[in-house]
């Protein structure tokens, strides 16, 4: 809502535009308004704003929006204005809804218990309440609000504030070479990044070895974590397995719309109500493939965290074959070797000392040799696996083999995909500047637009020639760009109207020739018919000049009276004109008028056109000979 001067948080020219039906104007920034149509109607939107419409209700409205089925309309609802005045809400900027959760931030707008703590603290949120009611006036000349709520520029001014103030924002505008979102580097120069597979596939591969222990380990995680976002409900990645288990799902599904039904009745009935809107089956299909990779997303980011668990636990191969060097190094000779079988399978099984001796000693070298190492082999896994010792970068080297070998066995399609999701310089499209515009971060004295009203054409002049003058001298780099919007309005209108005026003008050229020339010729036809009265009048003493001068006042006087004739007609007209204007516009202070000045103007051009239409008939008369005019019969 338009501010007004010295800091009134509601202009002027907005009291003109509205009238106060119930409640106040607004006092503090948690005061907002709401705005009827000229029926007294609000829309559906600022209705469920309003909280009396349900989500369920405008659920089924969207549902049947987008499916382009038929919108059951309810009955007729009322509300007086003293169940709308006095409503309160909270609100709380969006970039506090990003709480640090195990050192990453997340979105908590869908964690209730989180979001109604936030809304009850009042350093984290505003208490927003409905204190009038409008409606536009009939004079008004803009209907944009209509049927919505206005909020004041103090409400603005605190969530800027609130939003600058939050522990999100505050570490981004510390740290502004990285995404505080995803922990990633901005993209300085995009084109530095490989374009081809072949480029984003040996980019991974760089990456990969380029990385520490720890840091394969995290992103070994990553990747077996990181498909599914929970704030959102949304996949962060479409992974292959995602995609090929969900085309095989819904191969064994069926096609048609019983058997899609009965499957997601059967295995997720937690979706069963939300499908039964959509009448399409072509849109059904695609619902319950989205759904179906969600869930399979979440499914895989479990087994992900267990598998990831798994991995940092069990032993390395390179850590095995370490401990049975060490076992295998201590027997030099077959008697210890025979010894160490002997002694093992006694603990692990039933047979006697002298029976496992005999079969020992019966064995040849190399089968000795295996038995040994097969036995090695398990006691050295298990005792590293038992070991409470085993530090956090002996798991961190597991975790490194681990990737390293994952990525040794990915084609190169699947290392460039790996690519756009894993590699710190994949985050293409991302900057500084639009991760503080997803977080809402706005700075009043660093402004990307500023919006100019006035209230005169006059003052609009102004303001684009001072603009103008600035401009002429100052850098191509610090030059206001701007869009008079009301010029390019004013200059279609402009255009047409000129088209217009030149139309009608040539129509008027052609009728004031003819009739300068039908006036010609009457005045001409009178000096045929008065040619005896001349001969008399210059028989009595008039000269010519005298004789000119009849003509000249008659036509004078017929130029004074089509004119006066004229400007009458006009005056009645405008009349039934101006109703008409007033009913088709719906504006009472529309009408068309003509000026004093301008009818003067145009009695003054009738007369003096046909003055000028009389003059060569009124030469003629003066030039002729009086002894001939007076024989005239």
């Amino acid at each position: 809502m338009l501010g007004g001067k010295d800091g009134e948080l509601v202009a002027d020219l907005v009291r003109e535009q509205y009238d106060l039906l119930a409640g106040e104007w607004p006092t503090g920034a948690g005061d907002v308004l709401l705005v009827l149509n000229d029926h007294d109607e609000v829309n559906d939107l600022t209705l469920y704003a309003l909280g009396l419409k349900s989500e369920d209700d405008m659920r089924q409205m969207m549902i049947a929006a987008f499916t382009g089925s038929k919108i059951t309309q309810p009955e007729t609802e009322k509300w007086s204005y003293t169940e709308i005045l006095g409503r309160t809400f909270r609100t709380v900027a969006p970039a506090r809804l990003y709480q640090k959760i195990g050192g990453k931030w997340q979105n908590v707008s869908n964690q209730q218990a989180v979001l109604e703590t936030m809304l009850s603290n009042d350093e984290m949120s505003i208490e927003l309440r409905v204190c009038g009611i409008l409606r536009k006036n009939p004079d008004a000349t803009s209907t944009s609000a209509n049927g919505t709520l206005l909020y004041t520029s103090a409400l603005t001014k605190y969530l800027i504030e609130s939003t600058r103030e939050s522990e999100i924002v505050k570490e981004q505008l510390a740290d502004p070479d990285t995404d505080v979102l995803t922990g990633l580097p901005f993209v300085v120069d995009p084109d530095t990044l490989p374009k081809t597979t072949a480029e984003r596939a040996a980019r991974l591969t760089e990456y990969v070895a380029s990385l520490s222990p720890r840091a394969k380990a995290e992103l070994l995680e990553t990747m077996l974590t990181t498909h599914y976002d929970p704030a959102t409900n949304t996949l962060k990645h479409q992974n292959l397995r995602i995609l090929e288990t969900v085309n095989a799902a819904m191969e064994t599904i069926g096609s048609t719309r019983s058997e899609i039904v009965a499957w997601v009745d059967a295995y997720y009935p937690e979706y069963s109500a939300y499908i039964s809107y959509f009448d399409n089956d072509a849109e059904l299909v695609a619902t319950v493939k989205t759904l179906l990779a969600i869930k399979v997303a979440q499914e895989i980011e479990e087994r992900g965290e267990a598998l990831y668990e798994s991995y940092r636990n069990n032993p390395s191969d390179a850590e095995i074959t370490a401990g049975v060097n060490a076992i295998t190094a201590t027997l030099t000779d077959r008697t210890e070797k025979e010894n160490y079988v002997v002694g093992i399978y006694l603990a692990s099984t039933e047979l006697s000392e002298d029976a496992l001796t005999a079969w020992a000693a019966g064995l040849s070298d190399d089968e000795l040799d295996g038995v040994v190492g097969r036995l090695a082999y398990d006691q050295a896994k298990a005792s590293i696996e038992s070991d409470p010792t085993v530090d956090e970068a002996t798991k961190d080297a597991r975790c490194a083999a681990v990737l390293d070998s994952i990525v040794a066995s990915f084609n190169e399609t699947k290392k460039a995909t790996a690519y756009q999701y894993f590699v710190p310089d994949g985050s293409a499209g991302t900057s500084y500047e639009e991760t503080l515009a997803k977080l809402y971060v706005y700075d009043e004295d660093n402004p990307s637009s500023i919006s100019i009203y006035v209230t005169t054409f006059e003052e609009k002049d102004k303001v684009t020639a001072v603009i103008d003058r600035y401009n002429e001298s100052a850098e191509d780099d610090k030059k206001i760009t701007y869009t008079d919007i009301m010029a390019l309005l004013m200059t279609s209108v402009t255009l047409i109207l000129n088209a217009v005026t030149y139309v009608l003008v040539a129509f008027v050229s052609v009728s004031l020739v003819v009739s300068s020339i039908m006036i010609g010729i009457i005045t001409y036809i009178s000096v045929l018919e008065r040619t005896k009265e001349i001969g008399i009048l210059r028989a009595i003493g008039a000269s010519k000049r005298d004789v000119s001068r009849v003509f000249n006042a008659e036509t004078l006087i017929i130029g004074f009276a089509a004119g006066l004739i004229g400007i009458i007609v006009t005056l009645l007209f405008c009349i039934p004109i101006n109703l008409i204007l007033r009913a088709l516009s719906g504006i009472s202070n529309i009408a068309a008028v003509l000026p004093v000045g301008g009818g003067i103007a145009l009695v003054l051009i009738s007369m003096g056109l046909t003055l000028l239409a009389g003059l060569i008939p009124a030469r003629m008369a003066s030039k002729k000979d009086p002894v001939v005019a007076l024989r005239t019969e």
